[in-house]
């Protein structure tokens, strides 16, 4: 039996199980405080166990550097079916609501067969639709709007990554005011739709035959422009006149700066 003077001695001089060790021999106290070596193979990082009874040697291998390529994109939205897909964002700053924006686009789309929804993260969100009648009808109905702040969204198309669509462009119904007799024809409605950003298409009651006050267009705005507010048209050889623009439900887009 160990002495107290020899008991704490032999505890001094053993602090612990694991500690620090040259490269090529670790070297220890045995219970008898005579020195030995156990020879360690040599390495630039390893993980040892250590005993009275064994000596326990992990070498860490030195990280690879791995280059891989992979042709064509890696889509991790997988379970997305691009057939009936939009992806969007809103024209806001503050935080979004996730599930109150959910509840209220369903309430408002009405998808007759469904709708869900994917949260992308930058303010960007996944709507998956289940039928084209669906998916048609809100592109139709564009604008929409969540607290005053419009949804800018795009179709996917097959083979489009969902995080890297370009969303700079909003579809919206534009009233043409102030036409004068003899320039309310498809023509103007088109040339109207280019000049505004691009044509999509003329509203089909334009010329039904009841009288209006204005003609619409759907066009395609890009939000990062002004929008222009009229245009200046002239029959040849005659006077020059405006026709007005009437945006429905731009809140928060400026006329000056875009």
């Amino acid at each position: 039996m160990k002495t107290p003077s020899q008991r704490d001695l032999s505890e001094n001089l053993w602090p612990s199980r694991f500690f620090p060790f040259h490269p090529s021999y670790l070297q220890f106290f045995s219970k008898n405080r005579r020195l030995h070596s156990v020879s360690v193979m040599a390495s630039s990082s390893s993980l040892v166990d250590l005993s009275l009874k064994r000596v326990s040697i992990i070498p860490l291998q030195e990280e690879e550097e791995l280059a891989v390529s992979y042709e064509g994109p890696l889509i991790d939205e997988a379970e997305v079916d691009t057939r009936w897909s939009i992806v969007g964002r809103f024209l806001m700053d503050t935080p979004i609501d996730y599930m109150v924006m959910q509840n209220l686009m369903v309430v408002l789309w009405k998808p007759g067969m469904g709708m869900y929804v994917k949260e992308l993260g930058g303010n960007k969100y996944i709507f998956q639709f289940y039928h084209e009648t669906d998916i048609q009808r809100v592109m139709d109905m564009s604008p929409w709007t969540f607290k005053n702040s419009p949804c800018i969204f795009e179709r996917l198309k097959p083979g489009d990554v969902p995080r890297e669509v370009p969303l700079h462009h909003l579809d919206i119904w534009v009233q043409l005011h102030d036409i004068r007799s003899g320039f309310k024809t498809e023509r103007v409605v088109w040339d109207a739709g280019k000049y505004i950003g691009g044509f999509i298409k003329s509203d089909e009651n334009n010329f039904n035959g009841f009288w209006r006050d204005y003609l619409r267009v759907q066009v395609r705005l890009n939000i990062e422009k002004p929008l222009k507010h009229r245009m200046k048209l002239q029959q040849i050889g005659g006077d020059w006149f405006w026709i007005k623009f009437h945006y429905k439900f731009v809140l928060t887009f400026c006329f000056i700066c875009g």
